[in-house]
């Protein structure tokens, strides 16, 4: 069980240190690594995950995980069971063995349609920087919970409630 945080908010609003305690929040969730980012685009950016470690216990495979053109981000909480197959159809320069790299080149490659082909149970969050988009998702049973909280100042997306509770 990974915790994912990511957290979208104008220059005047962005707070690193509240970021950091919402996303300490999910501590718990991931004991074999805790990394973040934060971005400057149009607006602020801090994605932050906890990560347990299923498939490739690489510390290449750690997230938040970018594109090898670092124009697509990806926080992944849970398993996708086909990434094998889904991987064969993609053209794309692999640095892991992980279904997290498959998803996020997938997108790359086919767009929001290829999250419809993901066979297995996750949550998902997906920044694309060229489109200036965020996508959010879970599984169809949704197994791997996702909440968000929007309100004027800042978009905030995390695996448990509990990270809104900071302010």
């Amino acid at each position: 069980m990974c915790g994912l945080f990511l957290n979208i908010a104008s220059e005047s609003q962005y707070s690193s240190s509240l970021n950091f305690d919402m996303f300490a929040r999910l501590q718990h969730r991931g004991i074999d690594n805790s990394s973040f980012v934060e971005l400057s685009i149009e607006n602020k950016i801090f994605m932050g995950h906890h990560r347990l470690s299923i498939n490739d216990l690489s510390h290449k495979a750690n997230q938040p995980f970018k594109t090898n053109c670092e124009k697509y981000y990806l926080l992944f909480n849970g398993e996708v069971f086909n990434f094998k197959d889904l991987k064969k159809d993609i053209d794309y320069e692999f640095n892991t063995q992980s279904d997290t790299e498959v998803i996020i080149a997938g997108y790359k490659k086919f767009g929001k349609d290829f999250l419809k082909k993901l066979e297995g149970f996750f949550s998902i969050v997906i920044l694309d920087i060229p489109k200036n988009i965020v996508i959010a998702t879970v599984d169809p049973t949704s197994v791997k919970s996702l909440y968000y909280e929007l309100n004027d100042k800042s978009i905030s997306i995390s695996s448990e409630l509990n990270s809104f509770f900071c302010k």
